[in-house]
């Protein structure tokens, strides 16, 4: 995450402001679904279930840390990298 908040502001092709509104602006990460590595891979076993889970509390801590809850984690939106 590379910054968040609430003051974004977006300018539609017809000049309209839209401002204040909510924003979250994240690093451009290439990978692979973690729901599309499930369902090509199968069962990953029990180990890589674990560092997963591990993983991903240690993300939610870092986000909860910079007060920002997600509301939306699901195997379609996480990426993963090499």
């Amino acid at each position: 995450m590379i910054d968040y908040g609430d003051s974004g502001m977006i300018v539609k092709p017809s000049g309209r402001q839209l401002e204040n509104l909510i924003f979250l602006s994240m690093e451009h990460v290439e990978g692979k679904l973690l729901f599309d590595v499930c369902k090509s891979n199968g069962s990953m076993g029990e180990d890589v279930g674990r560092l997963f889970a591990l993983e991903m509390l240690n993300c939610m801590e870092y986000m909860q840390g910079k007060r920002v809850a997600h509301r939306d984690l699901k195997l379609e939106n996480i990426i993963l990298d090499h």
